[in-house]
């Protein structure tokens, strides 16, 4: 699980997500705030978003991926490395980091500014996206549901009149 994680936290991409919207920012985002993302160790705010978003995923899309023969996810790896079985018990210790890694970001947005508050604002703003994504252990990034059609819907095709 930890060798998973490492790996997991390069190759989904959250950081590049943030560097990619950081672009966009104009003067605000200077060199310094490129570097402190790209910096190692990851900064925690980032590390935190990019656990939230793997482990939410590995949850949310665990039942879906078994089926169809994917490979490893967070759940097996977790299983393997703590001897269980139980995969709603592993379902409950997994959302329980994601629970700290939320402390991990709000504790990044309270904290003195390593960045301008726009770009710690961002990082808030992409964390939020598993959130609705994946809530209630449902995969609603592949397998598109109800409540993200609902969600989309109420952006797009019935937004708040301004």
């Amino acid at each position: 699980m930890t060798e998973y994680i490492e790996v997991a936290l390069v190759s989904i991409g959250q950081r590049l997500g943030i560097v990619a919207a950081y672009l966009g920012m104009g003067e605000i985002a200077t060199k310094e705030s490129f570097e402190w993302v790209s910096q190692s160790p990851m900064p925690k705010i980032v590390r935190a978003t990019g656990i939230i978003l793997r482990l939410m995923n590995d949850i949310g899309g665990h039942k879906f991926e078994q089926n169809r023969e994917h490979v490893a996810s967070a759940v097996e790896c977790y299983m393997k490395q703590h001897d269980m079985s139980d995969e709603a018990q592993v379902y409950e210790e997994l959302e329980q980091i994601v629970k700290n890694a939320w402390r991990d970001i709000n504790e990044g947005m309270l904290k003195p500014y390593a960045i301008p508050k726009p770009l710690l604002d961002i990082i808030l703003n992409l964390t939020r996206v598993p959130d609705v994504m994946y809530k209630g252990r449902t995969e609603g990034y592949t397998l598109v549901n109800k409540t993200i059609q609902q969600k989309i819907a109420s952006v797009l095709i019935d937004p708040v009149p301004m």
